[in-house]
């Protein structure tokens, strides 16, 4: 519990650091330094580590989309090239999988591609969010709003937990606790406008926006940690990594953030209604 706890508040330490900073490369570079770490951690977990010839585009693109997020000038310019580039990764896998005359390639190739492009997308997306209109405000909530559901979900659970969510997968999540979590994530999402608001009087936020917001983000929330749980079990694997101490690795500690931060780029992307911050 000790090493849980000292490595919770060097985390804590080093995200605020980041955070007044984010304006600056610190936020694009630490989120490439978890993007290639999370997809070094899974594909070790999908036994690929070895196959580098395989794996190599991943990693290249796990670096290289956080950085370059911020050079471009709009957000569907960079996700034009990025779908052009995650294509292209695919096809290169077709062929990988054509010439490798191996039946089983094509089940290898689509939990590689599927899982890697899923946590490349996620971590981009913090960047993408931040150098939004008034993305200053938004993109924090990416990473704390999940860590609220998370912690509410286990709170809830633990006392007023009595109906099994998805035992086959998480045995420990309870119905009680994803409903507390999307709850009071909601109302996380309120108290953390209506702080802006009196904190920055020349900002409104829209309370209806961030409410459902808050609802989205916990679902997504928790299916990103059902997600990552449910890979481990194929797989067999206890822990992602080692390199949080007491919390095991990147996608263990951010599982629940991979999903959001994408899902979030949505969601305030859509005109006319979902802006949380005016």
């Amino acid at each position: 519990m000790l090493k849980r706890i000292i490595t919770g508040a060097v985390g804590l330490a080093i995200f605020c650091v980041i955070c007044l900073y984010s304006h600056t490369w610190a936020l694009p570079a630490a989120a490439a330094v978890m993007s290639v770490l999370a997809v070094y951690e899974m594909v070790g977990c999908i036994k690929e580590r070895g196959n580098l010839w395989l794996t190599f585009p991943f990693y290249f693109v796990a670096v290289a989309a956080p950085l370059t997020a911020r050079l471009f000038t709009s957000v569907s310019a960079f996700l034009l090239t990025y779908a052009s580039i995650a294509f292209c990764i695919l096809l290169y896998l077709f062929g990988a999988a054509v010439f490798s005359r191996d039946k089983d390639m094509l089940n290898r190739i689509a939990i590689l591609y599927m899982t890697c492009v899923y946590i490349t997308t996620g971590f981009t997306s913090i960047v993408l969010l931040r150098d939004m209109p008034m993305g200053k405000y938004i993109y924090v909530l990416s990473i704390a709003a999940p860590w609220v559901s998370d912690i509410f979900a286990y709170f809830c659970g633990y006392f007023f937990g009595r109906h099994k969510l998805i035992p086959e997968i998480s045995p420990k999540k309870t119905v009680e606790g994803a409903v507390g979590a999307v709850v009071f994530t909601s109302l996380g999402m309120l108290a953390y406008g209506e702080i802006i608001g009196r904190i920055f009087p020349d900002v409104t936020p829209a309370y209806v926006t961030l409410a459902i917001g808050g609802v989205l983000i916990s679902v997504m929330a928790q299916l990103g940690d059902l997600a990552a749980s449910l890979i481990k079990r194929r797989y067999e694997v206890k822990d992602y990594g080692t390199i949080l101490p007491g919390h095991g690795g990147i996608m263990d500690r951010f599982d629940s953030v991979i999903p959001t931060a994408a899902m979030l780029l949505m969601y305030v992307s859509i005109p006319y209604f979902s802006a949380l911050f005016k």
